[in-house]
Order: C-alpha cells, then structure tokens, then sequence
C-alpha cells in the first residue's frame, strides 16, 4: 500500500509481514466481537446501550494503537497500521449501533 514495507518486529517474537488477509481477519474478529458485547449491552442496559458501547468502542480503539507505537516498523509502517485500525474503529463505531436499532 503505497510503498509501505508492512514488516514488523516484536520483541521476542520473529519478523513478519502484515498482508491482507490477517488485517481482513482481523477486522472481521473485532466487528463480530463489537456486535456481540452491543447485543449483551442491549439486553443489559437497553435505552443506555449505544452509549456505553460507543464509549467503550473509542476507549478499544485508542487502547489498540498501544501495540502499534510499540511494534519495531518504520515510520510509515506505523502509521499506516494505525490508520487501519482507525478507519475500522470509525466505521463499527458509526455504523454498528445505528444497524441494531
């Protein structure tokens, strides 16, 4: 993705390229996650469960770039990874509570 080297290293563990299908993957793992902790919010919280599960959502999502800063990448790499992590946060978090209703 625009000449971004998508290899990353951490610590203790070996050197690996980040392609599309684990970020595929992984972004479907955190949708179905999302949906389900809103659907147990709903029956939990019902009229406060949007709230709670976007607050949640944003607190997720910034508490995910953690691993991003930290990971041994180059500048673009990171930022690139962060903006991927970003965009599906945006998108579950403008979306997926709205789809319940």
């Amino acid at each position: 993705m625009a000449g971004v080297d998508f290899t990353v290293k951490n610590p203790g563990q070996p050197e690996m390229v980040i392609g599309l299908a684990p970020v595929v993957f992984v972004a479907f793992l955190a949708s179905l996650l999302g949906w389900g902790v809103l659907a147990l919010l709903e029956r939990l919280t019902r009229r406060r469960a949007a709230v709670v599960w976007t607050v949640l959502a944003v607190v997720v999502a910034l508490v995910s770039l953690a691993p991003v800063a930290a990971t041994d990448a180059t500048a673009g790499a990171k930022v690139a990874l962060g903006a991927m992590h970003l965009a599906v946060a945006a998108v579950l978090v403008a979306l997926l509570p709205t789809r319940t209703r």
